[in-house]
Parts: C-alpha cells; sequence; structure tokens
C-alpha cells in the first residue's frame, strides 16, 4: 500500500516505575522522577485579586537550550526558574521516531558539565539524549514548574509579565527556548483532500518498520527527509524522495574527520573559524 511522507503530538506518558506525575504549577527538581520537591521561596503578590509570582529569571521550554540556559544563569547566580507546557524534560525528542540519532559527534553534543556515556556511541540515540537532559537537570538542580503552558507575555515597566496556563508570572529577564520547529509547516497541496493514501508530516513519523514493503514518497531532503529516507530502505520500504533542487554533494576529506575530536579541546571560534574557511573555499 503506498504512502506520503512529508519530510521536514501529544507528549507519550510516563508510567515508569518509581516516578511520580508532575502536577500543574508546582516546581519540581529537574524531571518527575524525583519525589522530594525543591523549596519555592518566590516572592509573591496579589493583583486584581489573582497572585502573580516573582522571579529573577523565567525560561519558557525545558529542552537541550532551555536547560543550557538555566544552567549558565544559575551559575552566575541569577534566580532561575523553567516552565514547560508537557510532563517531562526533552519532551520535543520523546515525540520523534524510534529510529532518530544525534547527526553530530557525542563530545561535541554536551550541555554544561558531564558528557553523554561512552556507551551512547558516536551519535547518541533518541533515547540516550533524552536520559543525558534528564541527568542534567538532575545534577544541576533546575526548577522545572511541568504543565505550565505560556500563553501570553506582556513588557510592564522593567518586568516581563507571563500568564501561564496555572498562573501569572513575572521577571526581570525572560528566554524563550521553546526551539524553531514547534510548529510543523505543512504545505497546501490541491488533491490533498481526496488522497486516499496514508500522507503525514515528519514530526507525525513513528517508525520505519511500519512501512515494511510499502511504496514511500518522502518530500524534502532536508535532514529529516534524509534521515527518514534512510531508516525506511533499512526497513524494506521502496522509497522515493523529492527536492526542489538537486542537493549540494561535496566530497570532505578524511582528515577533516580525523582532527573532529581535537576540536572539542579548542576554544570554540577556532573550529568555526576553520570550517567557514573551508565552506568559502571550496563552496565560494
Amino acid at each position: 500500500m503506498p504512502a506520503g511522507l512529508l519530510g521536514g503530538g501529544a507528549n507519550p506518558s510516563n508510567n515508569e516505575p518509581g516516578r511520580s506525575p508532575a502536577r500543574p504549577g508546582h516546581v519540581l527538581p529537574l524531571t518527575t522522577r524525583h519525589e522530594s520537591q525543591l523549596p519555592d521561596r518566590s516572592p509573591r503578590s496579589v493583583e486584581g485579586g489573582r497572585e502573580v509570582e516573582r522571579h529573577e529569571a523565567i525560561i519558557v521550554g525545558a529542552g537541550s537550550a532551555g536547560l543550557a540556559a538555566a544552567c549558565a544563569l544559575s551559575k552566575r547566580g541569577f534566580e532561575t526558574v523553567v516552565i514547560e507546557a508537557s510532563n517531562s524534560v526533552g519532551a520535543r525528542w520523546l515525540t520523534r521516531y524510534a529510529e532518530l540519532r544525534l547527526n553530530s559527534w557525542r563530545p561535541m553534543s554536551k550541555l554544561q558539565g558531564k558528557g553523554m556515556s561512552r556507551s551512547c556511541g558516536r551519535n547518541p540515540s533518541r533515547d540516550d539524549f533524552v536520559a543525558y537532559l534528564d541527568d542534567v537537570s538532575t545534577r544541576h538542580r533546575i526548577r522545572v514548574r511541568f504543565e505550565t503552558a505560556l500563553v501570553q507575555v506582556q513588557r510592564t515597566g522593567d518586568l516581563w509579565r507571563l500568564e501561564t496556563s496555572t498562573h501569572p508570572l513575572c521577571a526581570r529577564y525572560l528566554v524563550i527556548a521553546t526551539g524553531w520547529d514547534a510548529v510543523p509547516v505543512f504545505p497546501q497541496w490541491p488533491g490533498m483532500e481526496t488522497f486516499t493514501p496514508e500522507l503525514i508530516h515528519s514530526s507525525e513519523f513513528r517508525s520505519a518498520l511500519a512501512y515494511r514493503d510499502r511504496d514511500v514518497l518522502v518530500v524534502g531532503a532536508g535532514n529529516s527527509g534524509i534521515d527518514i529516507a534512510g531508516h525506511l530502505v533499512h526497513a524494506g520500504a521502496r522509497v522515493t524522495v523529492s527536492m526542489r533542487h538537486a542537493p549540494n554533494c561535496r566530497r570532505v576529506s578524511s582528515s577533516a574527520f580525523r582532527a573532529s575530536p581535537f576540536w572539542f579541546s579548542w576554544p570554540i571560534t577556532c573550529p568555526s573559524n576553520s570550517l567557514t574557511a573551508s565552506c568559502r573555499s571550496g563552496s565560494g
């Protein structure tokens, strides 16, 4: 049976043994794995009959960017809290397909402090990375408010006022770390309404095994499209990839990959400038 797939949900329940459910608006240390709560000593006031909680810094989103920002701010002495719409850190990663792996080298894909275990391999899996984010939030004692969705942001004097799904919050500093791919973009093609085979966005793709012995068209040759196409081929699907322009292919010397482990110990500007110069010389 043919299937259509556009390359580029609901969060799975956390029913693990020993995992207590997150309660809306409650401050939990890092993830819902931990039963004890961090003390919440945030100053509060009442405005118009509603309790408004004040913080020095608020971060929206408990993914990798949000946790990294929380680590950096806390290290520099800023009182910080993270609000997260779901009930887990790294929730966006949890909804991705089972075969997903990082396309970057493990030691160069870490946040502050300890990196991922060598047992994760060169390119950690989706589950490895989610477990790592969980460990980062635990080790750095980041305060995360789960099931607290941001509804509106307003500037009030020198403060940011946040309307959330639980209660209002105020902060002097605000970091939005919800990611750039939170909302899927699905082109409206003629005939979509009458297309009877399966037609999904890459964000809805869960596992390549479901497409064994099926004809699949992948639209788009970006990171998601090419990665998904490869997994589909491995699973036994007959895959065709559609792209607007021919891909840019360039031969890269193996010495560049052999040197990559040493970049991790260099200042960030060194590998960045080296790669920029290499790209300009090869591609213009």
